[in-house]
């Protein structure tokens, strides 16, 4: 997808680490209960990369987390979630801790 543009190599590097913890963990849960599920590490504007994705793949469904940060707005559902939902024809759902 996207270049990393001026990030570090080893920033770049712990990214994907952590994404790839994230997955494994997701990825056992989903083993778990006999889910079928698609395994993939993006770079580029998340709001972006998820919209194109799941246009190109064809996906059902897309779900994101609920995580405030900031600001009401944030608060409620986060941003990248917020773009996400304004920019896809997909279903969505929220998952909240």
């Amino acid at each position: 997808m996207a270049a990393t543009g001026n990030i570090a190599p080893e920033l770049t590097e712990t990214f994907e680490q952590e994404a790839t913890k994230i997955l494994d963990r997701a990825a056992s849960k989903a083993e778990d209960a006999d889910i079928t599920y698609e395994r993939d590490i993006l770079e580029g504007v998340p709001h972006e990369v998820i919209a194109e994705y799941s246009t190109d793949y064809d996906i059902d469904l897309i779900v994101m987390g609920a995580s405030g940060r900031s600001g009401i707005k944030d608060h409620l559902l986060g941003s990248s979630t917020d773009r996400v939902i304004r920019s896809v024809d997909t279903p969505i759902l929220i998952a909240r801790p």
